[in-house]
Formats: structure tokens, sequence, C-alpha cells
């Protein structure tokens, strides 16, 4: 388990609520008070030493949340959601559960691409900043070829000099 990898895919709103460690019935206010826990106490900065797995547990709980904040932003509050009964019965929802599930489908679909396409874009962010990278490193190979041969010169004016000192004399 050290050198495991955890992999950052949330599938639904459950397993993030799982991720955080809250029911999901749980209001926003306790996501929120839960997430700012989490992430306070796995911050990698607060563990400089176990960077690689505290990182990959940060992530994971930021993408949770992530997931949970749009999960209400495009269905509501689940927690808010046929919390009235009458005679025993929930109230049922405006929608039908046919309804739901395909709102939920579609909602998980764009969460995919939207994540697939950060995705790409962190890649050719990095493959930016990799090229960059080189061509500085490319700069300072020629700015250290510069000064060698301004050394050289340098050393061969002072050789010169040297040389026709001693042989005046």
């Amino acid at each position: 388990m050290k050198n495991e990898k955890i992999q950052l895919m949330i599938r639904d709103y459950s397993q993030a609520c799982a991720i955080l460690g809250v029911s999901v019935s749980a209001t926003k206010e306790e996501i929120k008070k839960a997430y700012r826990s989490l992430s306070k106490q796995l911050h990698p900065d607060a563990h400089p030493a176990q960077t690689a797995m505290v990182r990959d547990a940060y992530l994971l709980v930021k993408e949770a949340y992530t997931y949970i904040e749009s999960y209400h932003d495009k269905y509501g509050d689940p927690a808010m959601q046929n919390t009235g009964r009458i005679l025993g019965s929930p109230i049922s929802s405006y929608t039908s559960s046919d309804e739901n599930a395909r709102r939920k489908k579609r909602f998980d679909e764009e969460y995919r691409r939207r994540k697939q396409k950060h995705k790409e874009e962190l890649k050719e962010e990095l493959k930016q900043r990799q090229d960059e990278l080189l061509r500085s490193k490319k700069e300072r190979e020629i700015l250290n070829e510069i000064r060698m041969i301004r050394l050289a010169r340098a050393i061969q004016m002072a050789m010169s000099e040297f040389t026709n000192t001693t042989g005046e004399g």
C-alpha cells in the first residue's frame, strides 16, 4: 500500500460523501466543514516528508468536494429533497425517479467529460512548461559556452601579455 496510487475518479454522490466522511443526507454546511477539516489535515504543506501519498489523498478529498458542489449546483441539495412526509410516505418530487436518474446520468457524463478535458489541459500545460524548461536549459548551455569562450579569450590575452613581457626582458 505504500507506493500505491490513488485513482482520482469519483463515480457517484455517495462515493464522494464517503470520501469526506459525511452521510448522503448531510447539509452543505456539514459537507463544507468536513472538507475544510480534511483538507487542512491532508494539505501537502503540512506533511513535507510524505508529499506523494498525502498529495494524492488531498487531491481525492478536493475532487470529492468539487463533485458534490457540482452535484448540488445541478440537482440541488439532496438533504433538502423529499424531506416532508404525509402519512408516513415521502412527498414525491416534481420529477419522476426516471427523470432524476436521467439527469444524474447526464450530470455524471458531463462531469467525466469535463474531468477528461481538464486532464488534457493539464497535460498540455505540463508539456508547455517542459518545453520552456528545455528552452531555458538550452539558453543556459549557450550562455555557459559564451562564458567559456570569453574566459578562453581572456586567458589567451593574459598568456600573450605574459609572453610579451617575459620575451622582452
